[in-house]
């Protein structure tokens, strides 16, 4: 079961990662970092969270930008492109 929700968490987090505008398909803002079990993915949906409503873009690129010596804390750019 932990597999499973792992998956859906990063598919998640990916799909709004790779189509910005998937948050607001998913609406996202309902979608607390603390509802993540993988704590790299509870960082990285803060990013998001906190990018959201700045630009109302929350791509790669950005969330790696904002994440700065953090991105490292989540492994990097390859967990942050999930």
């Amino acid at each position: 079961m932990q597999d499973s929700r792992n998956e859906a968490e990063l598919a998640v987090v990916g799909a709004v990662l790779r189509d910005p505008d998937a948050f607001s398909l998913l609406d996202g803002k309902l979608l607390s970092p603390r509802y993540f079990t993988n704590p790299a993915l509870q960082t990285i949906w803060g990013a998001i969270l906190h990018l959201q409503p700045q630009s109302g873009v929350s791509g790669l690129p950005l969330v790696a930008d904002h994440l700065g010596d953090k991105l490292n804390d989540v492994g990097g750019r390859a967990p942050a492109a999930v």
